[in-house]
C-alpha cells in the first residue's frame, strides 16, 4: 500500500489515522506495514506480532519519513492485532 493510497482512503491529521477502524490512531505507515506482513513478508512472524527491520536508508523510511522519528535510534516496529480488532504499532 503506498503513501498515496493511504492518504486517499484514509483521513489523517498530524501523520495520524483519524478514521474509526482497524488503523484508528496508529501512524499513516501502519497499513502499509500491516499489508506487507498480510502478504508474508515479514520479517518474523510469531503467530501474534509481525516483526520488521526496517534500517536506515530502506525504501519505507523514504516514502514515510515519519519512521525515523518514531523510530529514533530502533531499527524494529512490531504490529500485532488486539482482540478488538484493532492493530496496533509498537
Amino acid at each position: 500500500m503506498t503513501r498515496q493510497q493511504i492518504e486517499s482512503e484514509y483521513r489523517i491529521e498530524a501523520g495520524v489515522i483519524r478514521n474509526p477502524g482497524k488503523f484508528e490512531l496508529q501512524p499513516l505507515w501502519v497499513p502499509a506495514l500491516w499489508n506487507i506482513a498480510m502478504e508474508g513478508f515479514a520479517d518474523s512472524d510469531d503467530g501474534k506480532t509481525y516483526g520488521f527491520t526496517i534500517p536506515k536508508g530502506d525504501a519505507l523510511r523514504v516514502e514515510y519519513p515519519e519512521l525515523n522519528a518514531w523510530l529514533g535510534r530502533r531499527r524494529t516496529v512490531k504490529l500485532m492485532q488486539t482482540s478488538q480488532g484493532f492493530v496496533v504499532a509498537f
